[in-house]
């Protein structure tokens, strides 16, 4: 996970793998329907930007996740397509999970984001491995470099941010939304 932000990749699994719907498919040699219901393998967090003072336009370099606290994050694993679930993980370092987005070009202003590939999502789409508890605010940390610098304020993700069916999980299939507001300090 991370990396080059144009390149990002979701993981999908169908449900029927789980019963034994599908399990004995023969080949009859005709034309047979197989129903299959696909669901999503991976949490989204979605991003949204704009900027409070008008005139002001800024550019995405990259966004960065880092786990700061007792909830694990993961780099990468492995991930059984048939059932859905994670069988092994591997966390991240130090560094987090960092989204490059240089090649992308994103740019906000007053309005929101400019010319945004993913206007369908409300924001830029980031994904990271569910999650079922979320344990404590700022477990997880995102930090934002625009315009090639790294700002010194970062946001630390709180417990109350991602409710999910009762629980503060980033659950598998589902979509957190963020909007934030870029103000220039005098």
């Amino acid at each position: 996970l991370g990396g080059n932000h144009s390149k990002l990749t979701d993981l999908m699994w169908a449900v029927q793998n789980r019963n034994s719907d599908n399990l004995y498919i023969e080949p009859k040699g005709g034309t047979d329907e197989i129903p299959l219901t696909f669901k999503h393998a991976l949490s989204m967090l979605v991003l949204d930007f704009k900027c409070q003072n008008e005139g002001t336009i800024m550019t995405i370099s990259s966004i960065r996740i880092k786990k700061n606290g007792a909830t694990p994050l993961y780099l990468s694993g492995e991930f059984n397509a048939v059932d859905g679930t994670f069988p092994s993980l591997v966390p991240v370092g130090e560094d987090g999970l960092l989204f490059s987005l240089e090649n992308d070009n994103f740019t906000f202003n007053h309005s929101g984001l400019i010319n945004n590939k993913y206007e369908s999502f409300g924001g830029i789409p980031l994904l990271i491995v569910p999650v079922d508890n979320y344990q404590n605010d700022g477990d997880y940390v995102i930090e934002f470099t625009f315009n090639g610098q790294t700002l010194a304020t970062k946001y630390a993700i709180k417990v109350n941010d991602i409710i999910k069916e009762g629980t503060s999980k980033f659950a598998q299939g589902y979509t957190y939304m963020f909007k934030f507001v870029f103000a220039l300090q005098k």
